[in-house]
């Protein structure tokens, strides 16, 4: 029950109430209300004041005296009514209830108006809160979030003699500097009178003390923010005093006084040294979904790039170095960050020098030696500075020798050497650059008969013809840097096709926040602004990378959800005999008509985008074999277009079509396979599906619906994004889940399929042929081959399967597969737990096609799955068919399939359909339109067959958007309004907060997701969704505001405890399913990852022990009985050749240059660890690598984006290691099996030999996945 309280004296705290309170009730009066083990817990609030009101909730003015408001929560009107009663019937009840001690002033109670939420109701029946303990802590928050005055704060750098380079300070003469822990936000701040402040996340530092001076040892850039100046200009010319033209009164006022290096301070370079520098540079986290964005634009602090915005280097220099004002308070500090849980210890003292390695003069000669240097080249050492791999004075010692490299092994084989630096620098950080190098190339050197560049394993920055890969250079612009990364695979399309050979020419772009999330919306600082500032100028501006310009170019659909583009630095082509320039305004023109859309910088950029959607180039057609066809459109006004996306082509060039995508060169599995019915395409100006027709049999046509085409292009290559020929299996999610408990589904049918769901896993975790299915199906261990791998390591009759853990302890690549198992288990289990990822039998995800024979009535789908295997099964009866994501009680209805077509007549057609979902299109409405807003342009729709799972009635659609109304500039887009629409979608990107926000609003609505606030933010959803294509954003003022708490399903989003106190029970079907998953490998994967990182740092400090092919041999023979992988090997090759002892020169020289080639596996691999962990000081570990997930917690979309970036560089670096061993060189014959046989035997025994290395076992594995034939 609430009771509102008035008369509380101004500087009373909740503390007081509650201490007074307690003996009233937890007294004798009261006792019959408390349980015999624990009194019953009550809560005191108390309005803070309203600013600058008189009069208001919180405050009340009378007669020059103050009060305050505040209530009293209890967990029952029983008790409250007692209290109250007690309090009007008897004066004497109350007198412990008057603050005489402090404040003299009476309380006055009465009843309140509100009901209790069920946040303060689960408070209240919860354990009961000891109020000293939570003052204690309270307490100590406050405690923490005092200042403390520090002399100096100075940012250096490490070097590799273990001495500490002072390269810039902040001055703490006038105003003084103070640090302090903030515990809620979980940061330290460094900050002074002036209003600027340097701060830093727990999770992305550690701290050391060293006698009076402490170090702050930072993962990532810290936050530069100040008060904000109205006046300040972000760009300021840093020749100009900015006293000089300033008013009087401003002159002074919130100027910092810096003290850069010396070397930097004095040197009159004649330039901007912001020039120089300007390129080195919970889905709910995007965005605070509990800030008020009520506050005054005024009141927001400004974003920094730098505090000094004429010496930006300071995001590169990540030791922060401070004294305190008094000596006293390093004990003080040291308590307090023990307290906040930071990491800190202790420390010998390191030197502390000034060596100058940022200054101007330095800086100045590596940008100028860039632009000498090739770019691939170039583009590396930019990046190991960027990456704060090596600073300017060490890679300006590289650039002679670097040149004499290329002099001597060529430029491509030294930007592997230069690629290698980094992982060698984690190796040996003791030693110079130039000797990483020279070490480098002597092992180069030793190995001259291994030729890697030889070799289809390094193509690097070519077309990959059988896997549609290209190499692309990306660099991630943060709020003070530009990180460069890469080459990296990525998929081609239609662009990076037409001009192959200029590929290093095109750099892909993305924009996030130091901690590579993307960009948040803060309560505290103005980040439109900032981004306007930061990201605007880039877009608007340019990039310069490695030497080069770069200018915006365009993106993709997919690409601009990630907030990433596309740039370009302008090459000189030869066309008709005459030199042309290619930039950004070249390509945009040349690729089609845009004047219908032009006027709209976000439609013009989503036509653009067209091209630069990842696409496999497949046949030409002729103009002569396009055909014009109209829509199939209702009757009603305005019409519902039933063929949105969807035309027909004849079942000719479907399968001529097939036959080019799976070619003898493609990598494409199960070949035999029979053309699909439907194909998912770009064609010059169209986009959309290609379904076959019967009634275009006979023929090599094509047809083209207006709904299809977005402009006009003479473009004649059909490029395919998916192939749809094999169905897809049905998983559940979240938003269904919700949805389904919406329209009444009971949580009985979900929890046993979740509880099918994890008992299969884990039975099938138990023996080698069903993990091979787990895997297969899960999509897990695909680029080392697992499945199959497992599937041949299958034991025999009286074999012990390599799954089971027996007594004596298993072989070093056993247990290394039995962690794979185990991190790949903890994979599925993580999908279920944290996005209810559960598979639904007898269920089908099909892509949507329309009914070109107009056989199907209203509410009739038709559906035939043909399966791998060859199998056919026709969908008939009722089916529940969804759309994901479901935001509206409609996304889910109840339709009728129909089952196998009749031989004669329309139904004919029907019958060469297979693995799609055909719509009707009769009717006032096509259904796809219903399903959440779909269209049949390539979506895919959900198929549920079960009974338990089906709905008793559809719910109104959600009402279908008659036209789109687009953000139109009255006249032709340019390239810088391009740049306008990029930054203004990164500022107004709200698609994730807003599906969010849904889900936590549905989870304390009575009526779930048809409560009227989820009604708003599902027509809010539509918006969001459409914005890349209108302009048209989402303003946050529009959404309901969030619900206070969040479910505890959604804990996995924030990488935090659900048992704190952010987070509540959830009892909706999402809260029991997700905690009925537990995820047991977590403490494992951190063990094996220390475990690995320990073992390279052993390695660093001893070096690496020289291999010679006599070790080799000798330890493989002393091991291989006891390895079952070992003898699975013999078993496989041991009839084409003697797996004896080889002392014939030819072995010893292959196993010379399988050494060669495992070293530079090796080296990739680690690059691959380091590049993609979620935890900044963990580097992933070989398992993870080869099981293709990642076990530590993070948010999902950090987790997401590192798990798709590190298979899809797996995947390549196989395919190129793979290649090696098996001997395929360009422009050679292809060996022979034996031959094949025998390099991947000798591969395997470098494997054995370097089990203890990093990569040493998953080398093992890519040459059994050889050996085996996967």
């Amino acid at each position: 029950m609430e009771i509102f309280i008035t008369g509380i004296p101004l500087g009373a705290t909740e503390f007081h109430l509650h201490d007074v309170l307690t003996p009233v009730l937890h007294g004798p009066s009261f006792a019959h209300y408390s349980t015999s083990d624990r009194p019953f817990n009550f809560i005191v609030r108390i309005f803070e004041p309203k600013k600058g009101a008189r009069r208001g909730r919180g405050r009340l003015a009378i007669g020059g005296r103050t009060w305050r408001d505040g209530l009293l929560l209890v967990p029952s009107r029983a008790i409250g009514e007692y209290f109250l009663d007690s309090v009007n019937c008897c004066e004497d009840f109350m007198d412990p209830v008057i603050i005489n001690e402090v404040f003299g002033q009476r309380l006055k109670f009465r009843a309140g108006k509100h009901e209790l939420s069920e946040r303060d109701l689960q408070r209240l029946e919860g354990p009961y809160v000891d109020a000293q303990a939570l003052r204690e802590d309270t307490e100590r928050r406050a405690e923490l979030s005092k200042l403390m005055e520090i002399s100096k704060v100075e940012f250096g750098w490490h070097c590799h003699d273990d001495a500490i380079s002072i390269e810039a300070s902040l001055c703490s003469i006038d105003p003084p500097w103070s640090i302090s822990f903030d515990v809620k936000h979980r940061r330290i701040v460094i900050e002074n009178n002036a209003g600027m402040r340097v701060i830093i996340r727990f999770k992305a530092v550690r701290a050391t003390l060293e006698g009076e001076k402490c170090f702050l040892w930072l993962d990532q850039p810290p936050i530069f923010d100040q008060q904000h100046q109205p006046n300040r200009n972000p760009n300021p010319d840093p020749n100009i005093d900015p006293d000089q033209h300033a008013p009087k009164s401003d002159r002074n006022v919130n100027v910092l006084n810096f003290n850069v290096n010396p070397i930097v301070a004095n040197f009159d370079f004649g330039f901007n040294f912001d020039d120089i520098w300007r390129d080195i540079q919970l889905e709910g986290d995007l965005i605070n979904d509990d800030y008020d964005f009520g506050l005054p634009e005024e009141e927001l602090r400004d974003r920094l790039k730098s505090p000094n915005p004429h010496c930006p280097i300071f995001a590169y220099l990540r030791i922060i170095c401070f004294s305190f004002s008094h000596s006293d308070q390093i004990g003080i500090f040291e308590r307090k960050a023990r307290t906040a849980r930071l990491s800190i210890e202790t420390s010998t003292a390191h030197d502390l020098v000034k060596r100058g390695h940022f200054s101007a003069m330095n800086v100045s000669k590596f940008r100028r030696s860039l632009k000498l240097l090739p770019y691939d080249i170039a583009f590396q050492l930019d990046g190991l500075l960027s990456r704060c791999i090596f600073h300017p004075s060490e890679l300006l010692e590289l650039v002679d020798p670097i040149c004499a490299a290329i002099d001597e092994f060529g430029s491509e084989k030294t930007v592997i050497l230069t690629r290698s630096l980094e992982s060698q620098r984690g190796k040996y950080p003791r030693l110079p650059a130039r000797e990483l190098f020279y070490g480098l190339c002597q092992e180069i050197d030793d190995s001259r008969d291994y030729q890697p560049h030889k070799t289809s394993s390094l193509r690097r920055g070519r077309v990959s013809v059988a896997s549609e890969l290209f190499y692309c250079h990306r660099a991630t612009i943060t709020p003070t840097s530009t990180i460069l990364a890469g080459p990296l695979p990525d998929e081609t399309n239609r662009v990076i096709r037409q001009f192959s050979n200029n590929m290093s020419n095109f750099l892909r772009v993305e924009f996030r926040e130091e901690d590579r999330h993307q960009i948040r919306q803060d309560e505290e600082v103005n980040t439109n602004t900032f981004i306007d500032e930061r990201f605007g100028s880039i877009l608007h501006d340019g990039l310069t990378v490695a030497g080069r310009k770069f200018e915006l170019l365009g993106w993709s659909s997919s690409a601009l959800r990630e907030h990433a583009v596309w740039f370009i630095h302008p090459f000189e082509i030869i066309q008709d005999s005459q030199p042309v320039i290619v930039d950004g305004d070249y390509i945009r023109n040349s690729l089609g008509d845009f004047s219908k859309v032009i006027q709209c910088p976000a439609r013009y950029g989503a036509r653009i985008g067209q091209a630069f959607s990842a696409t496999e180039p497949t046949i030409d057609i002729g103009f002569h074999e396009i055909i014009q066809i109209g829509d199939k459109e209702s009757n009603t006004d305005p019409p519902s277009v039933f063929t949105d996306g969807v035309s027909p082509m004849s079942p000719e060039l479907a399968a001529e079509i097939w036959s080019i995508m799976t070619n003898k060169q493609s990598k494409r599995r199960f070949k035999e396979s029979p053309p699909p019915s439907a194909f998912q395409i770009r064609f010059g100006g169209a986009k959309g599906v290609f379904c076959v027709c019967s009634s275009m049999k006979g023929s090599r046509h094509i047809a083209i619906r207006p709904s299809m085409s977005k402009f006009e292009s003479t473009d004649s290559v059909v490029e395919v994004s998916k192939a749809f020929d094999r169905p897809m299996d049905t998983f559940l999610n979240r938003p269904l889940v919700m949805l389904l408990e919406t329209l009444g589904v009971p949580l009985k049918p979900l929890m046993e399929l979740q509880r099918q769901a994890l008992d299969r896993t884990e039975e099938k975790s138990w023996s080698c042929p069903t993990m091979a299915q787990l895997l297969e199906e899960s999509g897990l261990g695909g680029a080392f081959a697992l499945p199959s791998i497992f599937t041949h390591l299958s034991p025999r009759p009286g074999e012990v399967d390599i799954t089971q853990r027996s007594g004596d302890p298993p072989s070093s690549m056993v247990a290394f597969l039995q962690r794979v198992i185990r991190f790949s288990v903890n994979h599925i289990l993580w999908e279920i737990k944290y996005k209810a990822r559960i598979k639904v039998p007898d269920a089908w995800t099909l892509v949507g096609v329309a009914d070109e024979h107009d056989y199907l009535r209203e509410g009739e789908i038709y559906a035939c799955i043909r399966k791998l295997d060859g199998e056919i099964i026709y969908i008939e009866g009722p089916v529940l068919i969804s759309r994901s994501p479901t935001v509206h009680p409609g996304d889910a209805r109840m339709v009728r399939a129909i089952g196998r077509p009749p031989h004669f007549g329309s139904g004919v057609g029907l019958s060469l359909l297979f693995n799609c979902v055909v719509f009707s299109c009769r009717g006032k409405r096509s259904l796809p339109s219903m399903l959440a807003g779909g269209d049949l342009d390539g979506d895919i729709y959900a198929l549920i067959l079960d009974p338990n799972l089906h709905i008793v009635e559809n719910k109104p659609p959600e009402e279908a958007t008659v036209a789109k109304v687009l953000k139109n500039i009255g006249r032709s887009s340019n390239v810088r309004d391009l740049g306008d629409f990029v930054t203004d979608y990164i500022k107004n990107d709200m698609l994730g907060v807003i599906s969010t926000r849904l889900l936590r609003t549905a989870d304390k609505a009575e009526k779930c997701m048809e409560d009227e606030a989820c009604l708003t933010l599902a027509r809010l959803h539509s918006i969001a969704v459409d914005f890349p294509k209108t302009g048209i954003p989402v303003q946050f003022h529009e959404m309901p505001r969030a619900p206070k708490g969040l479910p505890d399903w959604d804990s996995g989003q924030a990488n935090v405890d659900a048992e704190s106190d952010s987070y509540y029970r959830s009892e909706r079907h999402l809260g029991y399913l997700y905690r009925e998953v537990k995820l047991p490998a977590v403490p494992e994967a951190k063990r094996t990852a220390r475990q690995q990182l320990r073992l390279r740092r052993r390695r660093e400090r001893q070096g690496e022990r020289e291999m010679y092919v006599e070790d080799i041999q000798g330890i493989f023979e002393s091991s291989k009985d006891e390895n079952p992988v070992t003898q699975t090997l013999v078993q496989k090759i041991g009839s084409t050749f003697s797996v004896g002892r080889e002392e014939d020169g030819e072995s010893f020289d292959i196993i010379e240059e399988m050494m060669a080639i495992f070293q530079q596996y090796a080296r990739e691999l680690e690059i691959i660890s380091s590049a993609r962990p979620v935890v900044a000081s963990r580097p992933l570990s070989e398992e993870e690598i080869v099981a293709g997930s990642i076990v530590a917690t993070s948010s999902q979309y950090i987790r997401k984006g590192n798990i798709a970036a590190m298979r899809r560089e797996s995947t390549d670096l196989c395919v190129m290691i793979r290649d090696a061993i098996k001997g395929v060189h360009l422009g050679e014959r292809k060996p022979s099996d034996t031959s094949v046989l025998r390099r991947a035997w000798n591969a395997w025994k470098i494997s054995v030999a370097c089990e203890d290395s990093f990569g040493g076992k998953s080398f093992g594995l890519l040459a059994c996945s050889i050996a085996f034939g996967c």
